[in-house]
């Protein structure tokens, strides 16, 4: 039992550290049909504010990989290619929304 607890514990170890990074994606109209081309690489929680219209989310990324999200905001689709690195999170074609880390503040995201 010892010998398959150690090496458990050394393959954790010896796995590459995940630093993902999460974002909020916020808009200035609704957000509505929210649709994730691989789900098992990202994962989407609608937030409500204050006022209750609907116009952010959270994205959160489960695994390395590449992935499409498309969303209606108003009544123009947005697509969005999004693809997870080790490292890094990297989100092209930003047209209509933007795009916050949650892991830095607001004066480092310039």
């Amino acid at each position: 039992m010892k010998k398959f607890l150690v090496l458990i514990v050394s393959l954790f170890i010896s796995m590459p550290a995940m630093a993902y990074q999460n974002y909020i994606l916020m808009a200035d109209k609704q957000i509505t049909n929210i649709e994730v081309s691989n789900s098992d690489i990202l994962k989407i929680e609608p937030m409500c504010t204050t006022k209750g219209k609907g116009c952010s989310m959270m994205l959160i990324p489960k695994n390395i990989g590449a992935t499409r999200l498309s969303f209606c905001k108003g009544r123009k689709k947005i697509n969005l290619c999004i693809t997870i690195f080790q490292d890094k999170t990297c989100i092209e074609k930003i047209n209509g929304v933007k795009l916050v880390p949650v892991d830095l503040p607001l004066e480092l995201n310039k």
